[in-house]
């Protein structure tokens, strides 16, 4: 006779691709402690938000933004909306001195590629935008240099393999990265990305894991790779 092995709980999550890696840092950490697996899902925030509003079955949504889950809060799809994390933007430059970035740099003949995630679908992209039309530099020129990324993470690897010389990307993948060669831009410069999360469901396991988000111990750990604190 063969025993019955119980099938191990799971949480499903959907995920903005800039919060990946983080969630699955933490993501052993929690299952050690709740006997409870993470499924992860990751893509773009507007692609996930589609995904949701056309009855995928996610239990969690960790966003980029926060309009995505206040839609779905307000449509009571969402529930319990919370601030996890505040992204910060940086400047990718694998062939600049750290921290020597200037915004006149974009104009030059030798940056023919520049990285940006599409602002149609992606915060981090749209903060670019915010960024770069504060400074002036939401040009026809500027914008002819633009390779889009469905998500940070694709800018990401636009730069990564040589396809542009400079990207605007999040913090955290860079500290995955341990890349010394981005400058950080100043906050005030642009509108704070202010990731929120929301439940889908209210089972046991999915408030689990959203109890333990809300954690010390989750948030030091999410501080510490690259994001500050709401």
């Amino acid at each position: 006779m063969v025993a019955n092995v119980k099938a191990m709980e799971s949480v499903h999550v959907a995920v903005a691709s800039n919060f990946s890696t983080t969630l699955k840092q933490l993501k052993a950490d929690f299952e050690a402690k709740h006997d409870i697996q993470l499924v992860i899902s990751s893509a773009s925030s507007g692609k996930l938000y589609a995904q949701i509003v056309n009855g995928a079955p996610y239990d969690v949504f960790l966003s980029a933004d926060k309009e995505r889950p206040e839609r779905l809060a307000q449509s009571g799809i969402g529930h319990g909306r919370f601030t996890y994390a505040i992204g910060q933007l940086v400047v990718w430059h694998p062939n600049i001195q750290p921290n020597s970035f200037n915004v006149s740099m974009l104009a030059l003949d030798n940056i023919v590629r520049i990285a940006i995630a599409n602002p149609k679908i992606a915060p981090y992209g749209l903060a670019a935008q915010q960024w770069l039309t504060s400074q002036g530099q939401w040009t026809d020129a500027i914008k002819q240099k633009m390779v889009r990324g469905e998500n940070v993470a694709q800018t990401l690897q636009f730069v990564q393999s040589g396809h542009a010389q400079i990207g605007f990307v999040a913090l955290s993948d860079l500290k995955r990265l341990a890349s010394a060669d981005y400058s950080v831009l100043d906050t005030d410069s642009y509108p704070a990305i202010e990731q929120q999360a929301v439940h889908l469901n209210v089972e046991q396991n999915t408030l689990s894991f959203i109890h333990y988000l809300k954690s010390a111990r989750a948030q030091q750990r999410i501080a510490q790779l690259g994001y500050r604190l709401p």
